[in-house]
């Protein structure tokens, strides 16, 4: 895909992965209020992550169990920059740096390949 094709300004919002439409690497997240088919367990609905005009990003987890003490999200920072005619996504966890192939960007739709 071209690159300059792409709206970043899409990325603002709050996705859950889509299981359904994943193939590894290729995953597919869409906004939280989507109308999954088959619907997302209710565990799934609040586990997502969300990308914030400051650059900064939260990764929401469930709490499987009562003694799960740690807390529901990560923080850590995201950027979208250009390599050659590819767009890629870095997100940065304290201790954990994903990269992306960014596909698609959307209103609805969000589709990265892992890196």
């Amino acid at each position: 895909m071209n690159a300059q094709k792409i709206n970043e300004k899409y990325i603002l919002n709050y996705w859950n992965f889509s299981a359904n439409e994943s193939n590894q690497p290729i995953e597919t997240y869409r906004p939280r209020d989507f109308d999954f088919e088959p619907p997302l367990s209710p565990l799934s609905v609040n586990a997502g992550i969300e990308f914030y005009k400051n650059n900064t990003v939260k990764k929401f987890r469930v709490k499987l169990c009562g003694n799960d003490y740690e807390p529901n999200f990560k923080e850590g920072k995201w950027k979208i920059f250009q390599d050659k005619n590819v767009k890629k996504l870095k997100i940065n966890f304290p201790k954990d740096e994903q990269l992306f192939e960014i596909i698609e960007i959307s209103e609805d739709k969000l589709i990265l390949k892992r890196l």
